[in-house]
């Protein structure tokens, strides 16, 4: 059996790449020897049992389900819904009596990219009809809507916190309850104040009191202005809010750091791009931590015995998976190796040092001279366990790689018009097995997957079609996932309305050439925007709100409780 496993390997990678490898971080201290001997022996175990790793789960149905029958699958408190964000969905942030608050629309506007306003063709506004567009939640039986609370509108300046904004997401906050809609609040989707950006933003450790500080005043307003009325007192009784500290907290990183997308704060200490994203990454870990228990002091200190209000608050964030896999393609044996430990860095970096942190409370990663990055001792595994309810989850699609090189969906039965994204509803299960099995499970905390849509480049009844298929493709995967044990509470499409989309750098428009429509317009909405800022659904025979009439309907259904019994897979056995 040795000799056997020790051929194989040797099959996998030939020992002059090993030694090649090694040699290159003779100059580093020993913890760094550790990391690539991990992702060494992990290249070896992808090569040797890659049958396990499948694209294509088997146990997927071969024909999406009906809403009626999807239905019956899912648990009665199942909510289904729809996303949104504070940037991507009014022009605010821009046209805020001429000055810079908010670093991205800053940045945009010094790169002479597109801005979300209606000189760019953009009219949607939700801070002026979100009224209108719950109504259209209420009138479709959708359960779940996520809005983001813009830190740029509501903190200026540092020492400014705007009572006008404060209380006008207050109203959001109630009109949500008002038609018994659960609310998601998000505190931070990819921008931030100009002043925090200024000082380092969370590349710089210091800074993470501020974002908590933040969480806690937002939080504390909206819970006390609800509970001042008897109506949203007795409506908060039943429906109990989820509260998001970051929107992907990883994609901000790799985003700013490594694809140059999103703007750097001003912090140089000459280390790498790689250190510096990872860097961000942890502190944004450890910020989430600081928040939560900032707001659960709002909550001991000033709700509870003010209102004698008795749910505490659920606290969690937003974790994008987007997994990165060896293209299925004939290549050469070096364009394989390279492929594979690309992939393997890059899943490593964006998925496990968080599911470490939180499962752990260890952030540590390792790149021979890139990077050496490891979390501050004080956040012990069980203060950082306590500091998440629940975990949500961003999936869209995987991406293929050949050697280094990006490989894109050449079927257009599988193509968006997001060019980093291809449809694949069997990643949904994988993704939602792997973010159970790292960290819900451990935790035991429910997921809710609080993003995935369709692009499509025009509003044409044929994208219409597609985006139904799309949706009843990827909600199949979840009867599946809770057979298999994971606890699955909901879905929040992305996006309720056609909405702004980030712009990618100049240096990488390159990207969406041919594109029909002008940088940045894909339509992922449910609902189109009229010129007035209004909102319309695009079809009558929508898939997720026939889908959420549906599971209205079967109130027959049981809540969803966790199995004790998970089903033991050949593939943990052979890992074990």
């Amino acid at each position: 059996m040795i000799a056997w496993l020790f051929n194989r390997l040797s099959q996998a990678v030939p020992l002059g790449c090993v030694l090649f490898f090694l040699s290159c971080t003779s100059s580093i201290f020993c913890a760094h020897y550790f990391t690539t001997a991990s992702i060494l022996s992990q290249a070896w175990y992808h090569s040797l049992f890659q049958e396990y790793d499948q694209l294509n789960p088997t146990d997927m149905p071969q024909q999406p389900y009906t809403p009626h029958h999807l239905a019956a699958l899912l648990p009665a408190d199942f909510k289904i819904g729809w996303s949104s964000s504070g940037h991507q969905f009014g022009p605010d942030c821009v046209l805020h009596e001429g000055e810079n608050i908010c670093d991205y629309a800053r940045w945009a506007k010094k790169n002479n990219l597109n801005q979300p306003t209606a000189e760019y063709g953009y009219w949607l506004d939700i801070n002026k009809h979100y009224e209108q567009y719950l109504d259209i939640m209420k009138d479709n039986g959708l359960k779940l809507f996520r809005f983001e609370v813009s830190w740029p509108l509501i903190q200026p300046n540092e020492k400014i916190y705007n009572e006008e904004i404060l209380n006008l997401y207050a109203r959001i906050f109630q009109a949500t309850l008002d038609r018994g809609i659960t609310p998601l609040i998000c505190f931070h989707h990819y921008h931030q104040p100009c002043w925090f950006a200024d000082r380092g933003g969370f590349r710089k450790e210091k800074n993470k009191h501020y974002f908590a500080q933040f969480c806690k005043k937002v939080y504390e307003h909206l819970m006390s202005t609800a509970l001042n009325s008897s109506s949203h007192a007795k409506k908060l009784q039943h429906i109990h809010p989820l509260w998001a500290t970051f929107n992907s907290p990883e994609g901000v990183a790799l985003k700013t750091y490594v694809t140059h997308d999103l703007p750097e704060p001003i912090y140089h200490d000459g280390s790498s791009q790689i250190h510096n994203a990872l860097t961000m990454l942890k502190n944004m870990c450890e910020a989430h931590v600081d928040a939560a228990e900032a707001i659960h002091a709002a909550y001991r200190q000033v709700i509870k015995p003010s209102f004698s209000y008795n749910a505490t608050p659920q606290i969690g964030f937003l974790k994008n998976i987007h997994q990165c896999d060896v293209a299925p393609i004939p290549m050469s044996y070096k364009e394989k190796i390279c492929a594979l430990l690309l992939c393997l860095v890059a899943n490593t970096m964006q998925d496990d040092t968080v599911f470490n942190f939180f499962t752990r409370g260890q952030f540590v990663y390792a790149l021979p001279r890139q990077c050496f990055v490891v979390s501050d001792p004080s956040y012990t595994q069980e203060r950082v366990k306590k500091s998440i309810d629940w975990i949500g989850l961003n999936y869209y699609s995987n991406r293929f790689f050949k050697g280094t090189k990006a490989i894109p969906e050449t079927n257009a039965f599988y193509q968006t018009a997001n060019s980093n994204y291809r449809i694949y509803p069997q990643g949904l299960l994988r993704a939602l097995l792997k973010l159970d099995t790292k960290l819900a499970h451990k935790l035991h905390i429910p997921i809710y997957i609080t993003e995935t849509g369709l692009a499509t480049s025009d509003n044409e009844q044929e994208s219409h079609e597609k985006r139904n298929r799309y949706y009843a493709a990827y909600a199949s995967a979840i009867p599946v996932a809770i057979k298999k044990g994971c606890r699955i509470a909901g879905l929040a499409a992305w996006a309720q309305a056609d909405n702004y989309e980030w712009q990618p750098r100049p240096k990488n428009r390159k990207v969406y050439a041919g594109s029909v429509q002008p940088l940045g317009h894909r339509y992922y909405g449910l609902c189109a925007v009229k010129n007035d800022g209004t909102i319309f659904p695009k079809d009558k025979d929508n898939f997720l709100m026939n889908l959420a009439r549906a599971i209205a309907n079967n109130t027959h259904n049981p809540s969803y409780s966790s199995p004790d019994i998970r089903k033991t897979q050949l593939r943990e056995n052979i890992r074990a």
